[in-house]
Order: C-alpha cells, then sequence, then structure tokens
C-alpha cells in the first residue's frame, strides 16, 4: 500500500498543483469591488440565487483540475498538445 502510495506520489501533487492554480485563479476575482457594481445588474427571470454562486464555482474548478491532470497524463495522441492549449 506504502509503495503504490510513493509511485502515485507524483500524480497526486500534480493534481494538487492543478487544484491550488484554480483556486488562486478563483480567488483573484475577489481581488476587484464589484459588490456594487454586481447588485446594480438587471438579472434575467431565470437567474439562479446567490448563494449557489460559490458552490457551482468550486465544483467547476475542481473539474477543470480533474480535466488538466488527465490530459496531462493521457498516453500520447496527436491532439493532445491542442487539447492542452485550449
Amino acid at each position: 500500500m506504502v509503495k503504490r502510495i510513493i509511485q502515485n506520489g507524483p500524480k497526486i501533487l500534480t493534481w494538487i498543483l492543478f487544484y491550488a492554480a484554480t483556486i488562486v485563479a478563483a480567488s483573484s476575482a475577489g481581488l476587484w469591488d464589484i459588490k456594487g457594481y454586481y447588485a446594480e445588474l438587471t438579472a434575467p427571470s431565470f437567474a439562479p440565487p446567490n448563494w449557489l454562486f460559490g458552490p457551482v464555482w468550486t465544483i467547476l474548478y475542481l473539474f477543470v483540475s480533474i480535466i488538466a491532470y488527465r490530459l496531462i497524463y493521457m498516453p500520447r495522441w496527436e491532439w493532445k498538445p491542442v487539447l492542452i492549449a485550449l
């Protein structure tokens, strides 16, 4: 069991780094004071409630980090560089 954890250590560390990078990117939006601007916008009738914003974006960034991890460790393929660039 320990041997397997040691073998997968670089992969786990890579995923943690991707996840941390997405958290930093997401939290950088909080540097700007947009509360006044956001409150003045006219929301459409189908807009979700404000409390749903945080959980949805957290899940979205989790998926982004998982996709990045899987792209990095996928086998060689002619489209792999294109997918990573996207």
